[in-house]
């Protein structure tokens, strides 16, 4: 139900950005621990980027020094791939903020 009167208050000039009488919106809220800036672009290179790199470098090269045969290459792969898996996720616990609470 909207209300029937959109004036702001007396003590209000109604331009304030986040009031919705004065055609403000309503900021969003945020979370304290949500990536932003650098370390979200850092999450999202180590969580999509990384394993496919380490994936194709591992069935390349160590494919290539395992005899070079399909099921090395789909092992070395294989491998890279988990291994990229581990370090985005310990990239992904390094790089989120930290909220510091004070004691009471």
């Amino acid at each position: 139900m909207e209300p029937q009167d959109k004036k702001p208050p007396m003590q209000c000039d109604g331009k304030c950005p986040t009031c919705p009488v004065g055609g403000g919106e309503l900021p969003l809220p945020t979370a304290p621990n949500a990536l932003a800036g650098w370390r979200l672009i850092v999450a999202a290179v180590a969580a999509f980027l990384l394993p496919l790199a380490l994936a194709v470098l591992g069935g390349i090269v160590v494919g290539n020094m395992a005899g070079g045969t399909s099921d090395a290459r789909t092992g070395a792969g294989l491998g890279g791939l988990l291994v990229g898996i581990v370090l985005a996720v310990l990239i992904g616990r390094f790089i989120r903020p930290h909220v510091h609470k004070e004691c009471p």
